[in-house]
């Protein structure tokens, strides 16, 4: 299932708030949508997944003065 740009754009959003404490939390029916969304269409799932697994490790931590790593988190489009 070829998945569209807004649809994407969605989902970008909700994987971005997924892992922030600063800004608009993600609703239970959110996280409904997206799962039912990455249950049917390949792309969506993989998207999420290369989004959520390069958020946590480009995230600094606390701890952590360096910044983002984004360049070695090898991020595919």
């Amino acid at each position: 299932m070829k998945t569209n740009s807004l649809t994407m754009l969605k989902l970008t959003d909700i994987c971005c708030r997924m892992l922030t404490t600063d800004g608009v939390s993600v609703t239970l029916e959110e996280r409904i949508w997206m799962n039912e969304l990455c249950e049917r269409s390949e792309q969506a799932r993989e998207y999420r997944d290369q989004m959520l697994n390069c958020l946590l490790y480009t995230s600094p931590s606390p701890r952590d003065q360096r910044g983002s790593r984004m360049a070695a988190c090898g991020w595919k489009k």
